[in-house]
């Protein structure tokens, strides 16, 4: 048996696999944030780093409301795109994404820069389009006092705020 294979056989043997915890829609709608278990390892065994690939795909059954019963037809990305984080690290944000599409990601854990077990999930970003907030905006109205400012909302000339 060779070093090669020895060695996958031992780091299958001391990770107990991992999962893609859950992700969650960042604020803007062409992003996304993954967030993942970290293998369980034996010993003195540390992932050193994590890789992930996402691409943008399209599927068989989009309507489904239940992502677990999505299917991918194809890729709608020519390539992949790649990161590689810290096995320190747990969730990581993937960026430039396409509103309101679905897409796949894999994250892999390295151990002594072998993969040694990777999970898959798939997403939707959000199609909405970030709103500004609508807070009526707060004036700085000087005190007595030479340096000091407080907030305060506009007021009608008789004392109602706007």
């Amino acid at each position: 048996m060779s070093e090669d294979s020895l060695m996958t056989q031992e780091l299958q043997a001391v990770l107990g696999g991992m999962q893609i915890a859950s992700g969650s829609a960042s604020p803007e709608p062409d992003s996304y944030v993954v967030q993942w278990i970290a293998p369980r390892l034996s010993g003195s065994k540390k992932v050193s780093e994590y890789r992930i690939t996402y691409k943008k795909i399209l599927l068989k059954n989009k309507e489904c409301d239940d992502p677990r019963l999505w299917r991918v037809h194809q890729s709608a990305s020519p390539t992949p795109t790649k990161l590689s984080v810290s096995g320190e690290m747990s969730s990581c944000r993937l960026e430039r994404l396409e509103r309101d599409s679905f897409y796949e990601v894999t994250v892999e854990a390295l151990v002594h820069n072998m993969a040694a077990c990777s999970a898959k999930k798939l997403f939707k970003t959000d199609d909405k389009v970030p709103v500004p907030s609508l807070a009526t905006p707060k004036k700085l109205v000087r005190s007595n006092s030479r340096s000091s400012y407080t907030a305060s909302s506009p007021r009608t000339p008789n004392g109602h705020v706007k």
